[in-house]
């Protein structure tokens, strides 16, 4: 199964950049900080934080921890924090139709990877 990558931190402290990595991103991106304005799961940002890792630069703020989660391709996510710790929780979108006619396989087969349903429409 597919899956994205998607950057969360997993210390009390809070989720940030050391000053390199923050100066790289903006040149990648051209996206000026504070960092929550950045997509969680942006290519980019993946690209810059396994570069920083593979080559043992450290791309973590001051109290934090980043590390890469992986989610399937199909499934949504959100981020819980708790005095800066987080957390990811996943979830497959369905429609009241898709309930009454039956899942497809390939939701189903999300399913097993999830235990939320969000209901739309």
């Amino acid at each position: 199964m597919k899956t994205y990558s998607v950057l969360i931190n997993k210390c009390y402290g809070g989720y940030g950049f050391s000053k390199e990595f923050e100066e790289k991103l903006t040149e990648l991106t051209g996206i000026e900080f504070p960092q929550h304005y950045v997509n969680r799961h942006d290519e980019k940002l993946i690209a810059l934080y396994n570069a920083f890792i593979q080559f043992n630069t450290n791309p973590n703020g001051y109290s934090s921890n980043l590390q890469i989660v992986n989610v399937p391709v199909g499934l949504n996510y959100e981020i819980d924090e708790y005095d800066g710790s987080e957390s990811l929780s996943t979830f497959l979108y369905v429609t009241v139709d898709e309930l009454a006619k039956g899942l497809s396989e390939e939701k189903l087969q999300l399913l097993s990877h999830t235990k939320n349903i969000r209901l739309i429409g």
